[in-house]
């Protein structure tokens, strides 16, 4: 009875430990945080920013001369830095393309002068100590211009860009001969139109900020006249002309969208 006893301990010794395993509680599962969803890059949206960059100006001016003296003309050329503001809206379709509207005042200081001295009627000879000067200086551009963007990825746009542009346009001229006493001079301000083109590459950082690069070409057409009284009584007044303005504008501009 004993051997029989001792063997049904054994037994039951030997299995208490498969019996526990059995009963042991599962693993728990493992659990991973599922990555945030991003809300997809959209170009759409009001938005406001500065830029920096340089103008490069040109205007044709001329002098209708005087009696027994050559007229002159040339041109007047100049660059300056600048720096503005701009404002627009744009509206993505399509999906890769933008359409949208913006307008612009850029402050700047391009301008040139061009100074000539008189010569002899019907010759080259020149006429010691005479001259003609004439300048034209941008200070300010605007423009209301239209854009379409294409998008190269969904952060990067190529866009093509044209309106209606004004610009502020600074004349002055005078016309001298110290030997004869003559001196004839006249200066003033008017805002010309015209129109601008351009493009240029945008990049949006973030889905509030854009960073851009363009190219702006200004044509300025109301061309400017004036007729200067002279100082000497006999001799007439002088005449001066000028054509329209172009103005080069190469710029970088950051930009918040709202």
């Amino acid at each position: 009875m004993r051997k029989v006893l001792f063997g049904i301990a054994a037994a039951a010794l030997a299995t208490t430990p498969a019996l526990a395993a059995d009963l042991a509680p599962a693993a728990a599962p493992m659990y991973y945080k599922a990555p945030p969803v991003m809300a997809p890059q959209t170009w759409t949206g009001f938005y406001l920013g500065g830029d920096i960059g340089g103008a490069w100006s040109h205007t044709d001016g001329s002098w209708g001369g005087l009696a027994g003296v050559n007229p002159t003309s040339g041109g007047e050329n100049g660059s300056s830095f600048l720096g503005g503001a701009h404002v627009g809206y744009d509206y993505q379709f399509a999906p890769s393309w933008v359409i949208g509207v913006e307008g612009d005042w850029t402050w700047t200081h391009a301008g040139g002068s061009n100074s000539q001295t008189w010569t002899l009627a019907g010759t080259g000879t020149p006429i010691p100590g005479s001259a003609t000067t004439m300048n034209a200086t941008v200070d300010w551009l605007a423009s209301i211009r239209g854009r379409l963007g294409y998008l190269i990825t969904p952060s990067v746009m190529a866009y093509v860009t044209g309106g209606a542009a004004w610009g502020g346009i600074h004349y002055g001229a005078t016309a001298s001969d110290p030997a004869a006493g003559y001196l004839a001079s006249t200066a003033f301000n008017n805002t010309s139109d015209g129109f601008v083109v351009g493009g240029g590459l945008e990049w949006a950082m973030t889905t509030h900020w854009s960073i851009r690069a363009e190219y702006l070409y200004y044509r300025l057409d109301s061309g400017q006249s004036a007729l200067a009284p002279s100082n000497v009584v006999g001799i007439g007044p002088s005449s001066f002309g000028w054509g329209h303005t172009s103005v080069d504008v190469a710029r970088a501009g950051l930009s918040y969208k709202f």
